[in-house]
């Protein structure tokens, strides 16, 4: 083969190709190592702020659970020092007031139920199940010191 300025600049032409090449090849999958880099980043992030909406789930839920069983309880409690007031001749309930007393036993089965549901719901209806439970332990509240604000 002989060597002439023609096949010199192909040669040339070709030893400066290859590097282009190599360089575009490298280019692009540097690109895509990016792409998947920050990918990973961002679905790991997602991870991170799913968990840390979880754990707050998670704490409104005991904190509700325990703010129910406390009204429970006080609930509770008041009724069997009224009790034991009419059993003693201290107090004295009329029919209206014995129904409406059997009325607020029942709300507050129906409470508890609702207690034993707060760990099985999903963080989808989580939001709308709360908003309900806080709406039904207000509205319990209220019946409840009124009834026994009326029996003074």
């Amino acid at each position: 083969m002989k060597i002439t300025k023609e096949n010199t600049k192909k040669n040339v032409n070709i030893l400066i190709l290859i590097p282009l090449v190599l360089l575009l090849v490298a280019g692009c999958s540097s690109q895509e190592d990016k792409k998947t880099a920050e990918e990973d980043k961002r679905a790991e992030e997602y991870q991170d702020v799913k968990e840390e909406a979880s754990e707050v789930i998670t704490m409104e839920k005991e904190r509700l659970e325990n703010e129910a069983d406390s009204l429970i309880t006080e609930f509770n409690k008041r009724i069997i020092e009224l009790e034991a007031e009419v059993e003693d001749g201290k107090q004295k309930l009329n029919s209206e007031k014995q129904e409406l007393l059997k009325q607020l036993k029942s709300r507050r089965d129906k409470l508890n139920t609702k207690i034993d549901e707060i760990k099985e719901q999903s963080e989808k209806n989580w939001e709308e199940f709360k908003t309900e439970l806080n709406h039904d332990m207000q509205q319990f509240s209220t019946s409840v010191e009124d009834f026994f604000e009326d029996n003074k």
